[in-house]
């Protein structure tokens, strides 16, 4: 559990616990996420301590152009494909650029709808589209692959979050804590949390027992 003020970006708090995470639950190595938690500096860290990321939600406006996608191979070298080509990568002084063949590009039906190159239609008369990236891009172009690499009962995985919350801020005036301070809203918050687990697993025990008196047995199954 994380206490942090309200103005602080959740990426940030998940990027100060993501250590303490990993060495808590060593068999870490994957974690649903939504949009709000995800950045740059997550997917270092998670690409160090061996996690996968997966990306529940994506921020930010749906893009209505042509879809790019980076593959890297053993030797780091990149590739980048559009529905039309693929081509290799190259180094520039500040990131990579894909340089697009210019006659594949001259004939795409896509030409209409490309969009990478200066933010003008990339495959345009004339000449190539080009397209400029950096590890980050291709870092988190992976990450929001990774929900479409699992089988489908997964991609919809959710902590259920939304009814923890009111349950947290039950009999809090204005959803506000009672306490001052950052280490009475820890103490107020682990309290709380405790309580809520101890309620959850009476109910589930008044369930079973619930169950038993009516069917006379329980079968567990392990799975």
């Amino acid at each position: 559990m994380s206490v942090a003020a309200n103005n602080v970006d959740d990426g940030k708090i998940l990027g100060n616990r993501l250590e303490k995470l990993k060495q808590k639950t060593s068999d870490l190595n994957e974690m649903h996420v939504d949009g709000a938690y995800p950045n740059a500096e997550n997917d270092v860290k998670c690409q160090e301590l061996k996690i996968t990321m997966v990306q529940t939600g994506i921020k930010g406006t749906k893009s209505d152009g042509v879809e790019i996608t980076i593959s890297k191979d053993e030797r780091q070298r990149y590739t980048v494909s559009c529905p039309g080509q693929t081509v290799a990568a190259e180094n520039t002084s500040t990131r990579y650029k894909a340089q697009f063949d210019a006659t594949c590009c001259a004939g795409c039906p896509l030409a209409g709808q490309c969009k990478h190159a200066s933010g003008r239609p990339a495959c345009r008369s004339g000449g190539a589209g080009r397209y400029y990236f950096t590890d980050k891009d291709y870092q988190r172009k992976q990450r929001q692959a990774n929900i479409y690499k699992l089988p489908p009962e997964r991609q919809k995985l959710r902590a259920n979050v939304e009814a923890s919350v009111p349950e947290f801020k039950r009999d809090m005036p204005g959803g506000k804590v009672k306490v001052r301070g950052n280490f009475k809203t820890i103490i107020f918050a682990m309290i709380s949390a405790v309580v809520i687990n101890f309620g959850r697993i009476v109910r589930y025990l008044v369930k079973v027992r619930d169950y038993i008196i009516k069917n006379g047995r329980i079968c567990l199954v392990a799975g």
